[in-house]
């Protein structure tokens, strides 16, 4: 459980974008709902959700950016929800975090760099560098460019069971009782029986 300074930290530094709702704080309260920025929904005039936002998400972040100056942003949202917020117009470095694993992974990647960011309180990149997810499964692998990238990482494998163990008996090996043909145990089989 993140203490009270993470959650100012995230309260202050993180901002979640929405299909419902567009920009969100960690602590604004909203109705639950299932809906993804990339849902083919028609929104009144606008063909998509993308069109329907506009460029009111890149200029709420913007204005934030604007009074805040960080050293840079840190993009930890999908391909989807980047593309609405327009990140390369944004008057900041923005650095994005990939993760190079599978899409369920890549999520779980992503939620804890968040965690990370708010128990570290990061402020400048050299820290991100130390982050390996909550089990030890992630490892910086380089900065290139405008992305952070890092690898997944097997984390006390399972071990390999005894090959003894891998060995199937052959059939001549089994016990006489497995080759023997199973009696008829249906109930029919058993209500014929009883008449005679």
């Amino acid at each position: 459980r993140l203490d009270a300074d993470a959650v100012d930290y995230l309260q202050g530094s993180l901002r979640m974008l929405c299909g419902l709702y567009g920009v969100l704080h960690p602590l604004d309260l909203i109705k639950p709902y299932r809906l993804e920025m990339g849902s083919k929904l028609k929104v009144g005039a606008h063909a998509d959700l993308y069109a329907r936002w506009g460029d009111a998400i890149r200029d709420s972040l913007h204005a934030e950016l604007a009074a805040r100056q960080p050293a840079f942003v840190l993009n930890v949202a999908s391909e989807e929800y980047s593309k609405v917020a327009k990140m390369r117009e944004l008057d900041a470095r923005v650095l994005t975090a990939r993760f190079n694993a599978a899409t369920v992974h890549m999520k779980q990647g992503r939620g804890e760099l968040t965690r990370f960011c708010a128990t570290h309180k990061v402020e400048d990149i050299e820290q991100l560098k130390a982050f390996t997810g909550t089990s030890g499964n992630w490892a910086f692998s380089e900065l290139k460019g405008n992305d952070i990238i890092f690898d997944r990482v097997a984390n006390n494998p399972l071990p390999k069971a005894p090959k003894a163990a891998q060995k199937k008996p052959a059939a001549s090996e089994a016990p006489k009782a497995a080759r023997k043909k199973p009696a008829a145990s249906s109930t029919a089989a058993q209500a014929k029986k009883a008449k005679k």
